[in-house]
């Protein structure tokens, strides 16, 4: 590391990096002490260290480039300047580095990278100019609870921010509450003329809070108002491709009389489509919105299906003069579909329909068809996409993966149950730790051992491809994440509260203590590596230690290292997978 005459330097590239690992909360699955070569992220490359010279050409350079305007290469900017920049801004060119930085961050829906830049900025400067870049940002990500925070703090030291305003409203705009989107981002467009600022800043948000309110307009029937306020976004010069979509759609509202939203996955894992209508977190693989703008209450029909996958989905809905009814679409499994069979991602199409049942005939409003992914039943999410080069973690899928009621892990019990005390496996009536160690035996005697899995590249984030326990009895072998996995399903079979413990680069398992000695519910744990490679008492202790060093550091309070408590995840809906 270099120094300057503004102290050690370090590249943010460095600091991005330190975010996205705090973000996601795991790394490769690596101990010194007890090896296992499973695999739970990957890395990207080393980023190059410059010189401080080096680093203040990166800079000017990406600045020139910014300044370019409309023509300027954003990708060259953000790449330089995420070498170039210092941890600290103490002058005034590199606040305006850090800026084009977040400018540029913003248009390449970089929002992590935006973020941090624009704290560094706000940190340096309170009275910067475009503070709206912070809840920007956090709206990007989808946090529109943090971002809301940020507008209360920052609208009224700012009251005469139009751009504050905007983001503001954005956020209704999302939640689609039409009636106060329009009004919000008209109001943003009245602060911007009353008080001013520049008038390239002044046009692009006119242009873009246009195109908003013609989104609202048309959702609540104002077609004519809808189609002039297009109009005017389009020569204000409003992002084409925006635009066309909402033209789009005013030509199927002008014809329908009906405004139809629609959102889908673009993949469908396998290991959690039993989840879907039921546990929050897993969404649907569908969901359609229907307006209905015309003179009359109507009905309609709305169908979906994946193409080889599902049975065909169908509902009729009523929807009332001016108002809109929410379809989930959640198609059942075809009954000869073998889940267990698919082993690999598989290329599919899912099927959406509309049509109005008219008494004078059916009218299709819309049927459209989009290429969706489907993922095998061993393909774990752990994380799931934020921006463009960042995730957050994960934790809740995993219950899916833990599967007490599995054939195979009765069997195992049946023999482990040998080595516990009294032949006998009792949950919290009796002493925990001797339970937990006749399973430890028996997976030792088994001669259980860890090997490397890849992880599953997915749109939506990072997945791991992760066994299920069955599976790994029958293998024989696990990384780090199944053994987890394995002890948790395993413990919640005989009837103990089980703990799944993440930590950078590493994952082991807990349970919840009873007649040990200790006051009862006191967290145990035991490192599930070392089955194969030292004792039980070895085992508890080192995860012991582990845990204690999470806790020093502060990884626990601060969300990078995770205690995932199997009895929460079932209380939220996440059931074993059924398919076993």
């Amino acid at each position: 590391m270099s120094k300057s005459p503004r102290g050690p330097r370090r590249s943010l590239a460095f600091i991005t990096a330190v975010s996205f690992l705090a973000l996601t909360g795991f790394g490769p699955c690596s101990k010194s002490q007890a090896p296992s070569t499973g695999k739970e992220m990957p890395h990207g490359p080393p980023q190059k260290k410059l010189t401080d010279a080096e680093a203040k050409q990166a800079v000017d350079d990406a600045v020139a480039e910014y300044k370019k305007g409309p023509t300027r290469d954003c990708a060259k900017v953000t790449k330089l300047l995420v070498q170039g920049l210092p941890d600290e801004i103490k002058t005034q060119p590199e606040e305006d580095a850090f800026y084009s930085l977040a400018d540029c961050a913003h248009t390449q829906h970089r929002y992590m990278l935006m973020k941090e830049a624009t704290v560094r900025i706000l940190s340096h400067n309170p009275k910067f100019a475009h503070p709206a870049l912070l809840p920007q940002a956090e709206v990007g990500m989808g946090n529109y609870d943090k971002a809301q925070k940020d507008l209360d703090i920052l609208i009224p030291a700012n009251p005469k921010d139009a751009e504050l305003l905007y983001v503001k409203t954005q956020i209704t705009c999302n939640q689609m509450k039409w009636a106060d989107c329009q009004k919000g981002m008209g109001d943003s467009i009245r602060v911007a003329k009353t008080y001013g600022m520049p008038a390239a800043t002044e046009k692009l948000l006119e242009a873009n809070a246009d195109v908003e309110i013609a989104d609202s307009q048309m959702h609540l029937g104002q077609l004519p108002q809808a189609q002039a306020m297009l109009d005017t976004a389009s020569r204000l010069g409003s992002d084409a491709k925006w635009t066309d979509m909402i033209k789009k759609e005013m030509v199927e509202a002008k014809t329908a009389k009906v405004v139809i939203d629609e959102f889908h996955q673009h993949e469908i894992p396998l290991g959690v489509y039993h989840l879907y209508g039921k546990a929050k977190m897993a969404g649907v693989p569908a969901q359609v919105w229907v307006y209905n703008i015309g003179a009359t209450d109507r009905q309609f029909r709305v169908e979906g299906e994946v193409v080889g996958v599902t049975e065909r989905f169908k509902t009729n809905i009523t929807v009332l003069k001016g108002g809109n009814e929410i379809v989930q679409i959640i198609p059942p499994l075809k009954s000869g579909f073998n889940v267990s069979a698919q082993r690999s991602d598989t290329p599919s199409q899912l099927n959406i329909k509309v049509v109005e049942l008219d008494p004078k005939g059916e009218k299709t409003i819309r049927d459209v068809s989009h290429e969706v992914k489907i993922l095998p039943r061993d393909s774990l999410l752990l994380a799931t996409r934020v921006d463009e080069d960042a995730t957050k973690p994960v934790d809740g899928y995993i219950g899916a993966w833990v599967t007490p009621n599995a054939k195979a892990v009765d069997e195992f019990l049946s023999a482990a149950k040998k080595r516990a005390p009294k032949s006998t496996f009792a949950g919290p009536q009796t002493a925990t730790l001797p339970q937990v160690e006749a399973i430890f035996d028996e997976l030792k005697a088994r001669g259980v051992s860890y090997v490397m899995d890849p992880e599953a590249a997915s749109e939506m984030g990072f997945a791991q491809r992760t066994r299920l326990p069955s599976d790994v009895l029958s293998s024989k072998n696990a990384q780090c994440l199944e053994g987890a996995i394995l002890f948790a399903t395993l413990m919640e079979a005989i009837g103990l509260e089980p703990i799944i413990v993440r930590i950078p680069g590493h994952a082991f398992a807990g349970w919840h203590s009873a007649k040990d000695g200790i006051p009862d519910g006191t967290p145990l744990f035991v490192e599930t590596t070392m089955v194969h490679s030292a004792s039980y008492d070895d085992a508890v202790s080192y995860a012991k230690t582990e845990v204690e060093k999470q806790q020093q550091a502060k990884h626990f309070a601060q969300g990078i290292s995770r205690f995932i408590e199997v009895k929460e995840l079932r209380k939220a809906g996440i059931t074993p997978q059924p398919w076993e």
